[in-house]
């Protein structure tokens, strides 16, 4: 390929209901350049990597898998993509998309790249998406509107607004000393990489985010900030950001922990008080609702 402009790099794990679809929108690209996706299967046990050979075969010089025999993740390695995708990818720039996402517009690719050429001094684009049910069914769009078009680290540092699979930045030696044991890695990635020039938002919905909403809990929203919070320490501890960078970063980690608490107390209560009403244990869910209230103060009252 001897115009090859944009790796694809994407990866899967038991994402067989959804695969095609992936691959599909990947295909579909009309560029006036080429591309080539690089697929990491995790050792998918439900015909994922079955269907990606499909592919394979059919576009020998566009797909370019890897199919893993024992599941990496769980082994304990957290830079999957820089480790077997990134490393290999052969493009100016890298695009991102995992299998159970799509992206659905036939120009992305080209409106991104053709906005990168003609601005070096800017490091990544991105998009809007749409949010989707397991079912393919549309539930809203993302981020906000209200975000402007150029942004920058400071920006990024106060809330990672970026969707990956909307993703495209320039490829760069990344150091994956960075990136580990950060619960969200694409996070470190975007700020990392944001350092190297301005953050493009296209306002185009060119993708859908597929959510599994049936397992979403506010335990799981829980967990989700936890590790941001985690990520964000990491940020702080080895990317060496100071002044406005710094202050925002350490902002958003603060505003974090504030809900973190909210969280826990909720979570704690919500469990708390079943177990005692069932066993009808009511002398001691007194003091849980002395909780909720200051709780309410400490939240709704100014």
């Amino acid at each position: 390929m001897d115009n090859l402009m944009v790796s694809i790099c994407s990866i899967t794990y038991n994402h067989a209901p959804y695969i095609r679809e992936c691959l599909d929108g990947f295909l579909m690209q009309k560029c006036d350049f080429e591309y080539e996706v690089l697929i990491h299967d995790d050792a998918s046990t439900d015909g994922t990597a079955k269907i990606i050979k499909e592919y394979q075969e059919k576009y020998p010089h566009i797909i370019k898998p890897i199919f893993q025999t024992e599941n990496q993740w769980s082994k304990g390695v957290r830079t999957i993509q820089s480790t077997y995708n990134f490393s290999r990818a052969q493009g100016k720039y890298i695009a991102m998309c995992e299998g159970d996402d799509y992206w659905t517009d036939p120009l992305k690719l080209q409106k991104q790249v053709d906005f990168l050429e003609a601005n070096p001094n800017f490091s990544i684009s991105f998009h809007r998406a749409m949010r989707i049910t397991p079912d393919g069914e549309k539930i809203n769009e993302f981020p906000s509107l209200n975000l402007k078009s150029k942004l920058s680290t400071e920006d990024l540092a106060l809330n990672n607004f970026i969707p990956n699979l909307s993703v495209i930045f320039r490829k760069t030696e990344i150091d994956t000393k960075l990136l580990q044991n950060m619960p969200l890695g694409d996070y470190a990635m975007h700020m990392a990489n944001s350092r190297l020039g301005f953050i493009h938002y296209h306002k185009e919905v060119m993708a859908a985010y597929r959510i599994n909403v049936g397992v979403f809990s506010g335990k799981e929203k829980y967990i989700q900030r936890q590790r941001t919070v985690q990520t964000l320490d990491g940020i702080i501890e080895r990317f060496g950001f100071e002044g406005k960078i710094l202050e925002n970063l350490i902002s958003h980690r603060n505003n974090l922990l504030f809900y973190i608490f909210k969280d826990k107390v909720k979570l704690d209560f919500s469990v708390e008080t079943i177990s005692m009403l069932r066993g009808r244990e009511i002398y001691r869910v007194l003091p849980l609702f002395k909780r909720l209230k200051f709780i309410i103060k400490s939240v709704f009252v100014k």
